[in-house]
């Protein structure tokens, strides 16, 4: 997955989805934007999130599975790597598979082990807690000004 990093677009079918590095911006904004398709981020709240997401598709190694899902990175200076991830209630039924792509790539990323990894993920928002644990993440005692509990990947 992480051959998508350095700008080249990589796209991998997988039948009845793709997985296509770096993710665009108008299929991100097709996860929040059409009517009815709520979808869940690591932070709640449509306006706050759409914005925050489109922001982290330029910052950083991003990747969407279509038609259901897109995540990705965003390099902090200190060298750490802090998730996104978003996706669409059609997503539900494939989840097993969406994970997988997702834990291959934190794999990836920290296979060397002096990356942190990191979500922030609002504070009681459930479906954004159990994605963050899904992918071996857990919650961090370190305050985070932003009303968001920090989870670190835990490789």
């Amino acid at each position: 997955m992480a051959a998508g990093c350095h700008g080249e677009r990589v796209v991998v079918e997988t039948g009845r989805s793709s997985v296509a590095s770096p993710a665009s911006i108008a299929f991100v904004e097709g996860l929040y934007g059409q009517p009815g398709n709520v979808s869940v981020a690591m932070r709640k709240g449509f306006g706050s999130a759409l914005q925050a997401a489109l922001a982290h598709v330029g910052a950083g190694p991003s990747y969407m599975l279509a038609p259901f899902a897109a995540g990705g990175f965003v390099a902090h200076p200190e060298g750490h790597l802090e998730v996104w991830f978003a996706c669409a209630p059609s997503a539900a039924s494939h989840m097993r598979a969406v994970l997988r792509v997702a834990q291959l790539t934190l794999a990836d990323h920290a296979q060397n082990g002096t990356v942190r990894i990191f979500a922030r993920v609002q504070t009681g928002w459930r479906p954004g807690e159990r994605i963050a644990r899904l992918l071996a993440m857990r919650p961090s005692p370190e305050p985070d000004a932003t009303g968001c509990t920090l989870w670190e990947h835990d490789p």
